[in-house]
């Protein structure tokens, strides 16, 4: 009798185990009118991530988490999950997660976190999404050359093959805790995908132009024509964005005042795929 408690038991246990472990198309829609295991961090009375039964990008449940930016420990955008998320994205060949997202109030830099056998690893680049742009499909990558290390990380690959607990949170520069920000994040359609968005290996042509290249305080932007949801980014050397926003007309003028004297990266991105030029500080 004992032996089969312990078989029992140690059945239960490997069943939990797996379960829980990320696999390829894996999807979170919200359907079941739960939170699907995403949650805030901390104790206390905050009000963590709730299901919205309809108005999703299908017209049906979603995931929407408000941030408060002040005093208590929703005060970050930040959301947690320990559950189905967690595992070996290595062994999966897991590339991206892609979901439909929207925020309200406040413009976000969205990054995945993780943390597994190598420490903590934040999203280098950050995916800006708009205040009121409406509902849109994203992806955000996860391979290697895709992370930067945080907050005692030390090592991306052994992270990747054994993750521990995945974030999804807003921050300027790759980070282990989000921003203070009041913002609403609105999710629907959370999946492991193997392959990217047809657009993200699209390379415009002559999408843009820029003058004047060299320039002083003033970053002039031309487009061929205009797109939607077009969105202009700039990278200093180091790879650290600093500026980016919406482009809703032919013509754009950035601030580039205060910038330092050197090299940047202008990415122009569109529906229709991405464009990057130089431009030139004096």
């Amino acid at each position: 009798m004992k032996q089969k408690l312990l078989y029992l038991f140690f059945s239960l246990l490997i069943s939990a185990s797996v379960s829980g472990q990320v696999t390829a198309g894996q999807i979170d829609d919200f359907e079941d009118t739960t939170t699907q295991g995403w949650r805030i961090g901390g104790a206390g009375g905050a009000s963590g991530p709730t299901n919205v039964a309809t108005g999703g990008p299908g017209g049906t449940s979603y995931l929407q988490y408000v941030s408060t930016g002040t005093g208590t420990v929703a005060s970050k955008m930040i959301i947690i999950n320990t559950d189905q998320w967690i595992g070996n994205y290595t062994g999966q060949g897991i590339k991206a997660i892609r979901f439909h997202v929207k925020v309200e109030t406040n413009d976000l830099n969205l990054r995945v976190a993780f943390n597994g056998d190598g420490g903590r690893i934040s999203s280098t680049n950050p995916l800006f999404i708009a205040a009121g742009s409406g509902w849109q499909l994203v992806e955000i990558p996860v391979e290697v050359g895709d992370f930067s290390l945080v907050s005692g990380g030390s090592n991306v690959a052994a992270t990747l093959l054994n993750v521990y607990e995945v974030r999804l949170l807003s921050s300027p520069t790759p980070a282990w805790q989000g921003e203070t920000i009041a913002s609403t994040l609105s999710l629907d359609n959370i999946t492991a995908k193997t392959s990217f968005l047809s657009t993200k290996d699209n390379k415009l042509v002559n999408a843009f132009s820029i003058s004047p290249n060299p320039g002083r305080n003033r970053l002039n932007l031309k487009l061929s024509k205009l797109n939607s949801n077009a969105t202009i980014e700039v990278f200093d050397v180091l790879g650290k964005r600093i500026y980016a926003n919406r482009v809703n007309t032919i013509t754009k003028t950035v601030d580039a005042s205060q910038w330092n004297n050197g090299v940047y990266l202008v990415r122009l991105t569109t529906d229709s795929g991405t464009q990057t030029k130089r431009f030139v500080k004096q």
